[in-house]
């Protein structure tokens, strides 16, 4: 059992808390209290504020008291366990020390188990009507407010009436009036470092508790050791006073409920020469001549004068562009939730970011579109977490503004593994990381609220296991592998599916990579990772692959908890072949006469058959708007085919032949907007298809 002792100070000047468990100058007009006052009794509601029993009077933010009257307020509390709490309130009178003056007793209606040494501590009715006693001495009563402070240990979570009662003074001094005011509940540590630097070793706290989320944290300077919170802790504080002697050990979390005062330095744990996204965890931060040079920035990185700071510009061409702080111009503060692409030339330390704490929601962070002519759009915008915690991927996600915001193709946080992009649509996003998004419109903004945050271990790139039946193709030229994944779901589609289909992140080139396209309603856009349906058998998914001419590329598979039975092929359509890819260590190879970057060509079934070319026709093939002038046919197998275009009045408007390949464009004629219906036909079969033309 921990000894605390009962506390009483008397301060010059009013505290202030920022949030505390109840606040001061919200009392309740009139005597509101259910039940009776002087006893006690009677069945309790749970008021939000103070109600007064008595005769007292509200004056301004005051309850004035007449001397001779012994009127009290009282409110509702639950207290949690192992906390330790503090009470405090002002009193002042109108005229200098008055004689025999008395009070406040505080009592405790349910209160239990809770430690206290005072010397006028003792119960009423019953062990549980707690009443806390001291007196005030005569010439602590001036007509300057003095504060009273005192505190106790709470061992159980338990819900308390607290009450602060004026017993009746010196009723000769009746016309003299005592005047109570900022009364507030708060629970108080202070760190001492008298063990070590580690938050979360209680005995590095005074009272020996670990901080929990009801908290105000003060650290003072000049203790034997500055408080770290390490990888693995996640710290919690209601308000906090850092004194600018706090860090953050990369991996390690705090979240704040109420106020911060003071600078935190978090750690970000870069230990190589690669470039990272990166995000300023805390607010404030200069990067100057200075701060580079004590992080060990690359001020090489290019004849330019270029250092290793760059922000992203999505205005310049699809592919987007880096503006580079340079060695002439190298001082600006990181922006709240900005991502910044950073370089080091050293490995094994951190990046130190040292700011305040954000403690409210960053709720309208700038994303953009921008139209960078015809059909080539960059909807890329790089931001990141302000939060010294980690943001719940799904929360992100899953806040209806953010879902507007984002494109539909691409409703996922797209971050860098060091050698490809990634898309999360679970998981975690780390301290200080940086990562992409992509706007659905040309201004726009998305939020990270403070509801998002939480505290995790372990957590390096975001990924969460997954027990989707699922398969993820993979491709390889021999130095580089890539993949892309198919997932079954049951309640899934075979068009688009939000948060569940996601696009190939394209805000960079790659002259090496693998995707798919939609089975349905398919528009083109490359996707990373496709939801369907549960129905194996009738499902051919479109694979595109970007890759050199001359090249060997290899295709594995790697399939989960799918059902028993169910086969998977890769088709190639060039050389009419299937190859079954789920067995062990099977693999297709083939070495590129062309150069590769579309669908048309590759195709994967799942089946519990057999398959030969024989059993496909037209299916898989695709046709959708390449833009407004251009059809593009994707899928069809090489051999003659006619293409014919109607009206929704059966006119037909176009008709043309020619000879098919993996993926063909024809060119459309002027034509008046609306619906129209086109009929492909080859020597193996036919395909219609309902188009709209705007």
């Amino acid at each position: 059992m921990k000894k605390i002792t009962f506390l009483f100070t008397f301060l010059i000047t009013a505290m202030s808390y920022g949030q505390e468990l109840i606040k001061d100058q919200d009392f309740s007009e009139g005597v509101a209290s259910p039940g009776d006052c002087a006893n006690f009794i009677g069945p309790l509601t749970a008021p939000k504020s103070w109600w007064r029993c008595g005769l007292v009077n509200v004056t301004g933010s005051e309850l004035e008291y007449p001397i001779d009257r012994g009127p009290n307020v009282r409110q509702r509390i639950t207290l949690k366990a192992d906390t330790y709490y503090e009470v405090s309130f002002d009193i002042r009178s109108d005229v200098d020390g008055i004689a025999g003056g008395r009070g406040f007793i505080t009592s405790f209606r349910g209160l239990s188990n809770v430690e206290v040494s005072i010397v006028s501590c003792f119960n009423i009715g019953s062990p549980e009507n707690l009443m806390l006693n001291f007196t005030v001495p005569s010439a602590d009563f001036t007509t300057t407010p003095v504060t009273h402070k005192f505190g106790f240990y709470s061992s159980t979570d338990q819900d308390v009436i607290i009450n602060l009662i004026r017993p009746k003074g010196d009723e000769t001094k009746a016309a003299q009036l005592v005047y109570l005011s900022n009364v507030s509940m708060s629970a108080e540590l202070t760190w001492t470092g008298a063990n070590s630097s580690d938050w979360a070793t209680a005995a590095n706290w005074e009272p020996e508790v670990v901080p929990t989320a009801v908290y105000n944290v003060t650290i003072p300077t000049g203790t034997a050791n500055n408080p770290i919170i390490s990888a693995t802790t996640g710290a919690v504080a209601n308000n906090i006073t850092t004194n600018d002697v706090l860090t953050i050990a990369s991996g390690g979390s705090l979240i704040v409920g109420g106020t911060s005062t003071g600078n935190v330095t978090y750690k970000a744990n870069v230990n190589d020469t690669n470039w990272h996204l990166l995000s300023s965890p805390v607010e404030g931060v200069s990067y100057d001549g200075s701060w580079i040079a004590n992080n060990l920035i690359d001020v090489t990185t290019s004849t330019n004068n270029n250092i290793g700071i760059a922000t992203y510009d999505n205005t310049t061409d699809s592919a987007g562009s880096w503006i580079y702080a340079t060695d002439s111009n190298n001082t600006g503060t990181f922006n709240t939730a900005q991502g910044y692409s950073i370089k080091r030339d050293a490995t094994d330390s951190d990046i130190a970011f040292t700011g305040t704490l954000k403690v409210d929601d960053a709720s309208s962070i700038p994303i953009t579109a921008n139209d960078i002519g015809g059909a080539a759009e960059n909807r890329w915008s790089l931001i990141g977490n302000p939060f010294p915690s980690y943001i719940k991927v799904s929360d992100l996600l899953s806040l209806t503004s953010n879902a507007t915001a984002l494109e539909d193709n691409r409703e996922a946080v797209y971050i860098s593994n060091g050698t490809t992009y990634e898309a999360l649509t679970t998981g975690y996003i780390h301290p200080g990381q940086g990562f992409f998004v992509n706007s659905n419109l040309a201004n726009t903004s998305i939020a990270i609220n403070q509801d998002m945050l939480s505290h995790q271990t372990n957590v390096t790139f975001y990924k969460s296991a997954t027990s989707n039946v699922s398969i993820v193709l993979k491709l390889t030229d021999g130095n580089v592998y890539k993949s892309t994944e198919v997932n079954y779901i049951a309640d899934k589609t075979t068009g688009l599916d939000p948060g569940f289909d996601i696009g190939t992140f394209s805000a960079s080139s790659d002259s090496f990579s693998i995707f798919s396209h939609l089975v349905s309603d398919n528009k083109g856009v490359h996707f990373m990772r496709q939801a369907l349906p549960l129905d194996y058998e009738n499902q051919i998914v479109p694979i595109g692959v970007s890759a050199k001419a001359n090249k060997e590329i290899t295709f594995s598979a790697e399939s989960m908890n799918l059902p028993s039975g169910i086969k998977v092929f890769l088709e190639d359509r060039v050389h009419n072949t299937f190859t079954r890819l789920d067995e062990a260590n099977a693999a297709y190879k083939i070495t590129l006469t062309e150069a590769l970057d579309g669908v048309g060509r590759f195709y994967i079934h799942t089946t519990q058959s057999a398959l030969s070319i024989d059993n496909v026709t037209l299916t898989g093939v695709s046709v959708f708007k390449a833009n407004a002038a251009t059809l593009r046919l994707i899928g069809l197998t090489q051999g003659k085919a006619s293409l014919s275009l109607f009206n929704v009045l059966g006119k037909q408007v176009m008709n043309t032949s020619f000879e098919a390949t993996a993926s063909k464009d024809i060119s459309l004629p002027k034509l008046a907007k609306g619906i129209y219906f086109v009929k492909v036909q080859t020597a193996t079969g036919e395909l219609s298809k309902k188009i709209i033309l705007e």
